[in-house]
């Protein structure tokens, strides 16, 4: 599917979206995230999303789900749900962890004519972007995989990181990441 400046999308291997705000190429497109920033995707990550509108006559959700119950129905089957959500949602939270993979390979189509230098430029600009988008939304935990290698990536990462003091890192689960990932904890106010 080809897509067009004010298509609404989702990211295929990240959370959030946006909207196409200029075609590049055949594979390539700017788009606008849900925090007012541009960056450049390639098509394969991204998925147009329908509009509200167009999701609703999709799934046959024009009415009310719930108008099958009266009034005082309606009022303990929401707070039911509500105090279920609430009381999931911590424990959700702390299962999901964040990855970002900063391998090259996952960031760009080919790396063919990119220096070491501009390969850690590109991987500390995503790391840069994905760390201050996880403040944003108030990430509790994100996890930066960036591989073994030289440590160069890894020494540059930390140095970036020990100047925030609202976050703590370490080594991630070496059962679940090798050597080859940092951790990071944030807390907010």
């Amino acid at each position: 599917m080809k897509l067009q400046v004010g298509d609404r999308v989702a990211f295929l291997n990240e959370t959030g979206g946006g909207v196409v705000s200029k075609v590049i190429d055949a594979h390539k497109v700017m788009v606008e995230t849900e925090d007012g920033f541009e960056y450049e995707y390639p098509c394969t990550e991204l998925i147009v999303v329908p509009d509200e509108e167009e999701q609703h006559k999709a799934y046959g959700m024009d009415e009310d789900p719930l108008a099958f119950l009266d009034k005082d129905q309606k009022k303990i089957f929401t707070a039911d749900f509500e105090e279920e959500w609430r009381s999931n949602k911590p424990q959700q939270r702390d299962r999901k962890v964040y990855e970002v993979d900063l391998h090259i390979e996952e960031l760009v189509d080919s790396k063919r004519g990119l220096t070491n230098t501009d390969i850690v430029q590109i991987q500390l600009a995503h790391f840069e972007r994905k760390l201050e988008e996880a403040i944003k939304k108030k990430r509790p935990k994100i996890v930066f995989i960036h591989g073994v290698g030289q440590g160069v990536l890894k020494n540059e990462i930390r140095s970036i990181l020990n100047r925030y003091s609202n976050l703590e890192y370490y080594d991630a689960s070496y059962q679940r990441y090798g050597y080859g990932a940092t951790e990071v904890k944030l807390w907010y106010r």
